[in-house]
């Protein structure tokens, strides 16, 4: 078996463990329920705020006249929901970064790669800067997709590579400190 199947089945393996699991479903379980609350929250705002939008802008006049204003409450909706899996997705990555790497990396360390010498690097400073420029690249890359997703396979096959580099990127600096 090669080297990547034998890691990836023990990541499988070690994820099944009870202490594991919690700390990687904890964190983004949390970060989805807490902006779920701020979109409940603040959902008959938005929806004012789009109609107001309408309202007052002169070149939708004929979609306020023909009654159809709703459509356009009801697509901001979606628009909404559409910008909050990006900000929702940096909050689950920064919060499992946060709380579940520092517990997971000496997990794995002393479980499966007990002869490697533990070195202590890397800094706070450098893992705030690594965070950063992971957010930056990620906002940038999500925001150049954009157009893609109507063609439909990039709907599907744009998101989860984009995250799925966001996530390399942002954990790969603290895994290797």
């Amino acid at each position: 078996m090669s080297p990547v199947f034998m890691a990836l089945s023990a990541a499988l393996r070690d994820f099944w463990q009870p202490r594991i699991l919690a700390i990687a479903l904890v964190p983004p379980l949390a970060a989805f329920a807490v902006w779920i609350g701020f979109v409940w929250w603040f959902a008959d705002d938005w929806a004012r705020l789009v109609t107001g939008w309408i309202a007052s802008t002169s070149w939708l006049g004929w979609v306020r006249d023909w009654g159809l204003s709703s459509i356009f409450v009801w697509a901001s909706g979606i628009g909404a929901a559409a910008l909050m899996l990006p900000i929702v997705l940096i909050t689950a990555v920064l919060v499992t970064d946060l709380v579940a790497m520092p517990v997971i990396v000496p997990f794995v360390g002393r479980q499966h790669y007990p002869q490697l010498e533990q070195r202590k690097g890397g800094t706070v400073a450098g893992s705030i800067w690594n965070s950063a420029i992971a957010i930056v690249m990620f906002v940038l890359l999500w925001m150049i997709s954009l157009p893609f997703w109507f063609t439909g396979i990039g709907a599907l096959v744009l998101p989860p590579l984009i995250s799925a580099f966001f996530n390399q990127r942002m954990f790969r600096y603290d895994a290797l400190a």
